[in-house]
């Protein structure tokens, strides 16, 4: 199982599970399971929370109406001080009636009112169409990070899925060599008690069948973690049905495309766009605090106690405020929203040019494996034939143990280096339609390939 595990299907499982009863699952019904998954769930949440982000934004070009209690106690009564009047009545020697003339309280030091209070802001600078402008770019790349995590799990989705029948095809590899070196192992005993072989051929030939098993036990463990790596994905004690094959990418579009679906459709690249997008509307809104704020506002008295009967029922009015000095703190802001700018336009370019290498691996890699199964393909015809041969071979007393030994060997690693290429045409491949924006197609690609098998 040397060979095999050196092609990455020993690294097919973190968690461990119970075992349970499995029931076959086609990949259409394993995709359609993934959207009950945990990850696509916060993603759903997450799209909730910033579109609640953009009504709040929104609702600041509304109105505001709200209560307000107000209370006051001053220091002392305000009061009309009649003491000229009183001089005035005393110098005309009218003492009786200047007695009777008092200072006028016009309120009380104690006084409230209950007021509705209409704000309506008629200029802001611009913050308040940043600010949604912000909130709408949120909502856009959350949803694209959501797009991702579905395409991230679609991907080991089919990584998981088709690795359990590499891993089954493997175990049957590795069991038919066992069961072949076995054989070959009782045939060599058979022939050194006729005395038609060495004793280090029947050696070899112990080995041989004891280190095929050791592969075989191991190609079975690694099969039990591959199902139980699926079953923790989909929550589900489910498998691939036994007569599934692995796809064949049967037509490779040409480079160029997968780089121009890279470059317009990747749900990474997207998402950063979209914060790019929100960094800008972000800066607009620090720019707005330098300008004026204009309100418009209507207070209508609702109740109030020692307030003079002349108090008004209604006031309008406009309000404008414009920020002279802060200490440094818009400039601060400012100077924050440009480098938060900067970074982010460094960070998709950055990403941009990684995407386009990534993709281009993958496409390398899939031809490479394309390649390797072409050669493969006459490759198996010969080992069968070499391992036929060398097996008539020993009984005629012609070949060694250790000729029929490579032989078998040989034809194992053909057969792994086979799945293995088969397995890497379609993670690569599968990869591929994802970096460039094509899940929906791969789903159906997936699909027909399931639907067309016999």
């Amino acid at each position: 199982m040397r060979k095999i595990r050196g092609f990455g299907l020993g690294m097919l499982v973190w968690l461990a599970l119970p075992a349970a009863a499995e029931q076959a699952i086609g990949i259409g019904d394993a995709m359609d399971r993934l959207r009950d998954s945990p990850r696509l769930k916060a993603g759903d949440a997450a799209i909730s929370a910033a579109e609640g982000k953009r009504e709040a934004a929104a609702a600041k070009h509304l109105p505001q109406l709200a209560l307000s209690s107000n209370h006051y106690l001053l220091d002392k009564d305000i009061e009309v001080d009649l003491g000229d009047v009183r001089q005035a009545f005393i110098d005309r020697g009218d003492g009786a009636l200047a007695a009777r003339i008092n200072d006028v309280t016009i309120q009380e030091r104690n006084f409230g009112s209950l007021d509705a209070i209409v704000k309506y802001p008629v200029y802001t600078g611009g913050r308040i169409t940043a600010g949604v402008a912000v909130a709408e770019s949120g909502i856009a790349a959350s949803r694209e990070a959501r797009e991702h995590t579905h395409e991230e799990l679609l991907l080991e989705l089919v990584r998981r899925y088709y690795g359990v029948r590499v891993a089954d095809e493997a175990l049957a590899v590795q069991t038919a060599a066992a069961r072949g070196l076995r054989e070959h192992q009782r045939h060599a005993e058979h022939l050194e008690k006729e005395g038609q072989i060495a004793r280090v051929e029947r050696l070899s030939a112990n080995v041989a069948a004891a280190e095929a098993e050791r592969e075989r036990v191991v190609a079975e463990r690694n099969l039990t973690m591959a199902r139980q790596a699926l079953t923790s994905l989909l929550d589900a004690e489910a498998m691939p049905p036994g007569q599934l094959g692995i796809p064949s990418v049967e037509s490779l579009p040409p480079l160029q495309r997968f780089v121009s679906g890279t470059r317009d459709n990747n749900a990474q690249l997207k998402q950063l766009a979209a914060t790019r997008k929100q960094a800008e509307s972000a800066t607009s809104a620090v720019k707005g605090a330098y300008l004026p704020t204009v309100n418009l506002l209507a207070i209508r008295s609702l109740s109030n106690y020692n307030l003079p009967d002349v108090w008004p029922d209604w006031t309008a009015g406009a309000t404008i405020s414009l920020p002279l000095f802060d200490g440094g703190e818009r400039r601060g802001k400012l100077h924050e929203a440009n480098a938060r700018l900067e970074q982010v336009g460094q960070t998709y370019e950055q990403a941009r040019r990684d995407f386009e290498l990534l993709v281009e691996q993958r496409y390398h890699e899939l031809q490479n494996a394309q390649e390797q199964i072409r050669t493969l393909k006459r490759t198996r015809e010969l080992s069968e034939e070499s391992l036929h041969a060398q097996r008539k071979a020993f009984s005629e007393g012609v070949a060694r143990s250790l000729d029929v030994i490579d032989a078998q060997t040989t034809r194992s690693k053909v057969l792994l280096a086979d799945l293995s290429a088969r397995y890497s045409a379609l993670t690569n491949y599968a990869a591929l339609m994802l970096v460039s924006g094509q899940g929906p197609a791969l789903e159906e690609w997936l699909r027909s390939t399931q639907e067309n098998q016999p």
